[in-house]
């Protein structure tokens, strides 16, 4: 017995100094994105399509399911609405390693957004086109230096999304709506235009899945690069 838990552990620990340093290449990273849509394939099913007009309707109401995937971790949910639609599902991945890469696949009945996670940055693809990369809550234009938008600090337990200067909306603080039987994610929410949709979308679907997700370490910046083909 006592070898078989010796024999585990040497195991762990070989495999935790392999993987410390572990970073995914490309091709790896669009075959694992491919395996997360399979993942929530059966939640995408169920997703109703909806604009900005429909999007006061999403609300915290969010079921989760983590399994651990070798020494990493996958996690899948999805969002539902007041009346209790299905409004947009997810996929997270987590790498083995301390410095490892983390993935999050976010579709709608409409878009496909993934985020890609490392050390320093959060690469942002739009429908597999490179939208921008996210530091510090700070949403700049892929290939620039321009912010196109931004999330502030709380205020009174909501948080303002900025599509440029424009605040299109605040997402609510999840915690302070625990008592709530419906509660809804945005507060004062004004439309938005075809050209801010992304740039909104981005930023409001990190917001609400980081809340649900293990915590990040501080992000800084650095220039984004093209990964999906």
């Amino acid at each position: 017995m006592v070898v078989y838990v010796l024999g585990g552990l040497i195991a762990y620990l070989i495999a935790t100094k392999y993987f410390k340093d572990f970073n995914p290449g490309d091709k790896r990273v669009n075959s694992d994105i491919g395996h997360m849509k399979e993942y929530i394939a059966d939640q995408c099913i169920e997703l109703v399509p909806w604009n900005e007009q429909d999007a006061d309707l999403l609300a915290f109401n969010h079921q989760q399911k983590v399994k651990s995937v070798g020494f990493g971790k996958q996690i899948k949910g999805h969002f539902k609405s007041i009346y209790q639609e299905n409004m947009f599902a997810y996929a997270y991945k987590e790498y083995p390693g301390s410095r490892s890469d983390r993935l999050l696949l976010v579709q709608t009945a409409s878009h496909e957004l993934v985020y890609r996670i490392k050390k320093d940055i959060v690469q942002i693809y739009f429908d597999t086109q490179p939208l921008g990369h996210l530091t510090e809550e700070i949403l700049y234009q892929a290939g620039t230096n321009k912010v196109i938008g931004h999330i502030g600090g709380a205020e009174n337990d909501m948080f303002p999304i900025f599509v440029a200067e424009r605040r299109i909306a605040y997402i609510n603080d999840p915690k302070m709506s625990k008592t709530s039987v419906n509660p809804r994610v945005f507060n004062f929410m004004i439309p938005w235009t075809k050209d801010e949709e992304k740039i909104f979308l981005a930023l409001v679907f990190h917001k609400i899945v980081s809340f649900y997700l293990p915590k990040d370490k501080t992000i800084k910046g650095q220039a984004a690069t093209s990964l999906l083909s």
